[in-house]
């Protein structure tokens, strides 16, 4: 066969050819998907340290297993297909080669450890006792300002639709100047 012969012709084509022993039938082959399975393991790998070695594993099965290839797909489904579980059982030694301690970890959880917890109700229980020693108005204030310290464990009420915090009080009113109180050092009341 000529070389425009192989550059022209199908996948079926070159499998056959491959099947019945022409080397350069599979180059052909081979040059065809390399690229795409490299860049498959590259994506799939973060990078292409290992990528050439699966790339490798993934042809030589294609070439033992050749006469396995069903030409009623496409040849690339096949050469994916083959990559994919190539891909997989390289997770697997992977994940066989991990300590067992790293490879059964559970992620860190979201929860307060109990040491956390225990330091958590100290705190509260402090924060609750200076809250007595304040004077009514001042613990008012105090428990407008912050729901966590009532106890209110709820979400809090949405912030207004200008972004401010919703448990920040909002602005004193505007009081003209003239309309403010004079208060005097020698004026009694």
């Amino acid at each position: 066969m000529e070389v425009d012969d192989y550059i022209v012709a199908d996948d079926r084509r070159l499998a056959a050819l491959a099947l019945a022993g022409d080397d350069t039938a599979f180059t052909y082959l081979f040059n065809r998907y390399r690229d795409a399975i490299r860049r498959l393991f590259a994506q799939r790998l973060g990078g292409t340290t290992d990528a050439d070695d699966l790339l490798q594993e993934t042809f030589i099965k294609v070439y033992i297993n050749l006469g396995r290839y069903n030409p009623d797909y496409t040849f690339g489904q096949w050469v994916y297909t083959i990559a994919r579980n190539t891909f997989v059982d390289f997770r697997r030694r992977r994940q066989e080669d991990l300590p067992i301690d790293e490879r059964f970890a559970a992620p860190a959880s979201p929860a307060p450890t109990p040491e956390e917890s225990v330091i958590n109700l100290q705190q509260r229980t402090q924060i609750e006792r200076y809250l007595e020693r304040l004077t009514p108005r001042y613990r008012r204030a105090a428990l407008f300002r912050r729901p966590v310290l009532r106890g209110d464990r709820r979400t809090p009420r949405p912030a207004s639709r200008h972004g401010e915090d919703p448990d920040t009080p909002g602005p004193r009113p505007h009081v003209p100047h003239d309309k403010k109180r004079r208060v005097t050092p020698w004026r009694r009341y």
